[in-house]
C-alpha cells in the first residue's frame, strides 16, 4: 500500500514539456474543448470525403451484391444439375471476373476519395489449354475473396 503523503511521480507523455499536447495543464480536456471538437468534426474535409465515399459506394455495393448473389447461385445450381454444367461453370467464372472488377472499382474509390491505398491482388494469367484455364479461374483465391466481399459489404 502506498503512503498517501508520498508524491506521485508523473508518467512520461513523450512531449518535451511533460504535458499532453492539446490538453490544458490539468491534463483533462475542458468542456469547451470537447464541445468544439464534437461540433466541428462533422465539417472536416475527411468527414465529407467519408460521407461521399459511403454515398458513392452504396450503389456499387448494391449492384455487386445482387449480381454476385444471383449469378453465383444460378451458376452453382446449374453445375449441380449436370444438365447445364457448362453454362453453370461459365456463370461462375463470369461472377469471379465481375467480382474482381468491382473490387478494382472500390479500390479506386477508396484511393480517390479517402487517399488510402489498398494493394490490388496479382493479375490472374492462366495458361495451358481451355480446361486448365477454366480450372485456374475457378481456383482464383482473389476472385473468391472479392465475391465474398461483395456479398458481405452490403449487409
Amino acid at each position: 500500500m502506498q503512503d498517501p503523503s508520498a508524491e506521485a511521480t508523473p508518467e512520461p507523455t513523450g512531449h518535451p514539456s511533460g504535458e499532453t499536447p492539446g490538453l490544458p495543464a490539468g491534463g483533462a480536456p475542458g468542456r469547451a474543448d470537447v464541445l468544439r471538437t464534437v461540433l466541428t468534426t462533422p465539417f472536416t474535409r475527411r468527414a465529407w470525403a467519408e460521407a461521399a465515399y459511403c454515398l458513392l459506394c452504396f450503389p456499387v455495393a448494391l449492384v455487386g451484391f445482387v449480381l454476385v448473389l444471383v449469378l453465383l447461385f444460378l451458376g452453382v445450381g446449374l453445375i449441380a444439375s449436370l444438365v447445364g454444367a457448362a453454362v453453370g461453370l461459365a456463370l461462375a467464372v463470369l461472377t469471379l471476373g465481375l467480382s474482381r472488377a468491382l473490387g478494382t472499382l472500390q479500390r479506386a474509390l477508396v484511393a480517390g476519395l479517402l487517399g488510402e491505398r489498398v494493394t490490388a491482388p496479382a493479375q490472374l494469367r492462366p495458361s495451358g489449354g481451355f480446361l486448365a484455364r477454366l480450372a485456374a479461374r475457378l481456383r482464383d483465391e482473389a476472385g473468391w475473396r472479392a465475391a465474398a466481399y461483395q456479398l458481405v459489404k452490403l449487409p
